[in-house]
């Protein structure tokens, strides 16, 4: 009932939620079912331009990375102009915490795009869950952060459901086939992208916990030194034989005229994909403000967890239809199963500090002012 009621909103005079059929409520579901297509069509068109596009994976990272980084500054610059920007104290932050969330992020981009190729694709779906019982971990490590009963149980069934996704995996470690080898060990490598997102979302609680942020500035020169970091490492994945990366650094010729170095690539309509990853990414991430302004975190959450199984099983018709060793159907759904059951279960209750997710800068700063023995670790902005 209390979902219900943080998705139908409250009205500014009255207090009482709206009515169902009002224009409200139809604005924020409706603003609910874009945030939810965009996640669903964002992973499948990530794992459709990695598949056709086999050999410029690494390009398709940086250009993804370079491509982000323009609308986030000019949001910064239109914001800067406005009165209810924060001026000195957020353009003060050192930008050497920065570049720590920018290689944090670029560690765990290499793990998505690089292996994402050939990782099946329902498991980049699943796999992609271990970031939540990854981030409770560390959290309960390296914060000390308590967390329910609830999120306990939910982030080891979670567990539980990805090493179901993982048996056909450690099968085919031990294959004769080739193809089959590549697909276990690729897929080992993009659950363990896992690790440093996770690390990167505590990292900027610590270094965010009781200082003004703006979103759009944070995740800008987060782009920005993620971008250069990923210029720096490039020769990992162009210049060294022994990791079988086989990437090509021909990447803008085969996005402008769709000529490939590589026969079994598909270039032509490789810049469509392209955008329409992007275009995706921007409205999930500005349908997460609009969802978090109009109703509450756990109506988000829910969004999520529903984007879960619609994107397994639009994935599982697209592996359907691709050549090449597949892992089994039967595991892939129960894991997701499961792994969907923990989800569930985890987000009955709020993360710790998960509050400070609905704040903007402002109501941050204010709350800081008013608390003066608040946790370094209370406030979570991510």
């Amino acid at each position: 009932m209390d979902l219900f009621k943080s998705l139908l909103g409250f009205d500014d005079w009255t207090g009482k939620p709206h009515k169902f059929c009002s224009m409200h409520t139809v604005v924020v579901l409706g603003g609910l079912f874009v945030l939810v297509l965009a996640e669903v069509t964002e992973r499948f068109t990530f794992k459709l331009m990695l598949d056709r596009m086999e050999s410029y994976r690494y390009f398709l990272m940086q250009m993804s990375t370079f491509l982000y980084i323009p609308p986030m500054f000019c949001i910064v610059g239109y914001k800067a102009t406005q009165s209810d920007f924060i001026d000195e104290e957020v353009t003060e932050f050192p930008k050497s915490k920065f570049f720590v969330m920018g290689m944090l992020d670029l560690a765990q981009s290499m793990l998505l795009f690089l292996p994402g190729g050939k990782t099946p694709a329902t498991l980049t779906v699943i796999f992609l869950q271990a970031s939540v019982p990854a981030t409770m971990l560390f959290a309960q490590i390296l914060l000390k952060d308590e967390y329910s009963k609830f999120h306990v149980l939910g982030g080891s069934i979670m567990m539980a459901g990805i090493l179901v996704g993982l048996l056909p995996v450690f099968s085919m470690v031990l294959s004769d086939v080739y193809e089959e080898q590549e697909m276990a060990w690729n897929s080992l490598c993009y659950l363990l992208a896992a690790i440093p997102g996770a690390l990167s979302v505590l990292y900027k609680e610590k270094a965010l916990a009781t200082q003004p942020m703006d979103v759009y500035y944070l995740n800008a020169w987060v782009a920005v030194y993620q971008f250069i970091g990923g210029l720096l490492v490039a020769p990992l994945a162009f210049d060294i034989p022994a990791l079988h990366l086989d990437q090509r650094i021909s990447g803008l010729e085969c996005l402008v005229n769709g000529v490939s170095e590589i026969r079994t690539d598909k270039c032509h309509l490789g810049l469509g994909l392209l955008l329409l990853f992007l275009v995706c990414k921007v409205v999930a991430f500005f349908g997460v403000g609009f969802v978090l302004q109009h109703t509450s975190v756990s109506v988000l959450y829910s969004g999520y967890t529903a984007a879960l199984p619609m994107a397994f099983v639009l994935l599982e018709w697209y592996q359907q239809d691709q050549d090449g060793p597949l892992s089994s159907v039967w595991s892939d759904a129960f894991s997701c199963a499961v792994v969907l059951l923990g989800l569930v279960l985890y987000r009955l209750n709020p993360e710790p500090g998960m509050e400070a997710t609905t704040m903007s800068a402002a109501e941050k700063e204010a709350q800081s002012l008013l608390l003066d023995d608040a946790s370094d670790f209370g406030l979570r902005y991510t």
